[in-house]
């Protein structure tokens, strides 16, 4: 995929080294600043910040970007519910235990 689509590539690679960023951005952010913001919150708006600026840029929004950028954003609200999960917790009980 990489040499015959490198539009797409390129753009899923940048939402994958924002993605990875949760942990930096948490150390950042109660080391050096006063924010009561939630580390996804920062690299979502990040996220937003690099789709806005390609479409801007292109003067159309990417598709890679649509579909990339909506599966993270619904992760993150996915995540937050399954946390509260009583299957989530036996399985995480699960994990710890063994």
């Amino acid at each position: 995929m990489r040499k015959r689509r490198s539009d797409w590539h390129k753009r899923l690679m940048l939402l994958s080294a924002v993605l990875v960023l949760d942990a930096a951005l948490a150390r950042f952010i109660g080391a050096y600043t006063s924010w009561t913001l939630d580390s996804s919150s920062v690299r979502d708006l990040l996220m937003l910040a690099c789709i806005v600026v390609d479409t801007w840029h292109y003067r159309r929004l990417h598709p890679a970007f649509v579909g990339a950028g909506l599966l993270v954003f619904v992760s993150d609200y996915a995540a937050i519910w399954m946390a509260h999960t009583a299957t989530w917790n036996r399985f995480a009980e699960w994990v710890i235990s063994a």
